[in-house]
């Protein structure tokens, strides 16, 4: 297994409180400058992003750490969450790691610390030595790159005698293999929009595996052999030639299935008959002849060209920004809430046609399209159908308004690992707009309990 070398983290406490807290707050800070161990190609090299986060356990003496300190019994460990890099591509990479560690604790003793990139790939807590990662089966590619938040990657320190007060050595193990597939024989100009993959039945591709984090062996959990790529500004080149990346697990590839969705048409072809392997933390390349594929032209117009169709894609990173124009989508039931009509104090559930993660526009109605617009105090505000949405009280109805209200007409978004949105009222907190968890109710209004719902924005 290739090692790397990372650069240094150094420890450093925080100004304590008036009264010590019994683990008062400690910051670990890693260093690395080191370009094998970065998280994002830029066409030449790999580097790290901005917003980049990682996750840091603790191993003191036998006993590994988390809020309570040494853990006992049947207790769970804790992966710490760094603060995200502030500046992209930088050429060196500094995370920030708050933690509770009490440092007389570590008096006598010598530690080890384990790392796991990205935070979004495991849980805060893990049966130790044993965690639980997601190499996810639905990856986000804009330009010539990777999907960094399915780029695993483990992480060991050396072992450090009593509590660190200097620089400590962190080495990286990448975990997934890196797929830079080129598709041939596509049609010249036509916009990609999504490609699914689907290897022989039972291959460990993505999905859930097991890392044991001491030693970054890997083992699988809850695998699947699918995974969707969903690209932005990738166009067909004059040659009929587009290329994209997907991580995955190492594994050899015997067969191969390819549903590529164009905005012209959709692509499907089968492979057999070849044997590929995917090698851990390498650019792997992989052309795929799609010349023979059987192409399905979409919809055309009275005058034989093709419907100008925008699509909606799954929202799977939250941006710095949520203003845009959006739909909002249950997965589960496969419906979309449709904006206010009459008198109703809810948003009516519809069906909607959701294909690899995209939704094109043909298939919606327009009262179906949501408009996000920030706000004062880095709030939002939401509009459909042409009226504003909001709450008059705490309950589940909702209120519309022609014009932007204060009380209960603002909201915010956050997005969780498994890629739900969170759209919840600033004034009644508790309240999220979401689908009901009542299948036959089919309607979108203001819950505590509730369906998963998911974003999909208007791509350009």
């Amino acid at each position: 297994m290739m090692l790397f070398a990372a650069a240094a983290m150094a420890f450093v406490s925080c100004q304590k409180n008036e009264i010590a807290p019994e683990y008062e707050q400690t910051i670990l800070t890693f260093t690395s400058s080191n370009p094998e161990t970065k998280t994002e190609w830029n066409g030449s090299t790999i580097v790290w992003s901005a917003k980049d986060k990682i996750r840091v356990a603790c191993l003191l003496g036998q006993a590994w750490q988390n809020n309570n300190g040494d853990v006992t019994g049947t207790a769970k460990a804790k992966l710490y969450q760094s603060n995200g890099l502030p500046e992209d591509k930088q050429a060196e990479a500094k995370f920030t790691v708050p933690t509770n560690f009490n440092e007389a604790n570590f008096t006598g003793k010598t530690s080890k610390f384990y790392a796991i990139y990205p935070d979004a790939a495991t849980d805060v807590d893990f049966t130790a030595p044993n965690a639980v990662v997601t190499i996810p089966s639905t990856q986000s590619v804009a330009g010539d790159t990777f999907d960094k938040n399915a780029d695993l990657l483990w992480g060991k320190s050396e072992q450090v005698a009593g509590f660190p007060t200097e620089a400590v050595s962190m080495y990286w193990t990448r975990l997934v293999a890196h797929a830079d597939i080129t598709l041939k024989g596509l049609g010249a100009g036509e916009k990609v929009n999504s490609v699914v993959l689907t290897a022989q039945d039972g291959l460990a591709l993505v999905g859930k595996f097991n890392v044991d984090i001491t030693t970054g062996e890997v083992s699988s959990n809850t695998p699947q052999n699918t995974v969707t790529v969903n690209c932005t500004d990738l166009t067909v080149d004059e040659t009929g030639e587009a290329s994209f990346w997907a991580c995955i697990n190492p594994c050899t590839i015997t067969s191969l299935d390819i549903v590529v969705d164009t905005d012209a048409a959709t692509y499907t072809i089968s492979k057999t008959g070849f044997e590929r392997e995917f090698l851990q933390n390498k650019r792997n390349t992989l052309p795929i002849n799609m010349a023979e594929a059987d192409r399905v032209p979409k919809e055309t117009g009275e005058e034989g060209g093709d419907v100008d169709a925008k699509y909606y894609v799954k929202v799977t990173e939250a941006p710095e920004d949520w203003s845009g124009t959006y739909v909002l989508v249950c997965e589960s039931t496969n419906e979309v809430m449709k904006g206010p009509e009459g008198t109703n104090k809810y948003c009516e559930a519809v069906s909607v046609t959701i294909s690899n993660n995209t939704i094109s526009s043909t298939s919606l109605d327009d009262a179906c399209v949501i408009t996000v617009a920030k706000v004062s105090g880095g709030n939002y505000c939401l509009s459909a159908n042409e009226k504003y949405i909001g709450m008059p009280k705490d309950g589940t109805d909702l209120s519309f308004s022609d014009s932007l209200q204060d009380t209960g007409y603002y909201w915010s978004f956050n997005l969780n690992s498994q890629k739900n949105v969170i759209i919840s009222n600033t004034t009644y907190t508790e309240r999220v707009l979401a689908r009901s968890s009542t299948t036959n109710t089919k309607r979108f209004t203001a819950y505590k309990s509730y369906k998963a719902v998911q974003l999909y924005r208007l791509q350009d």
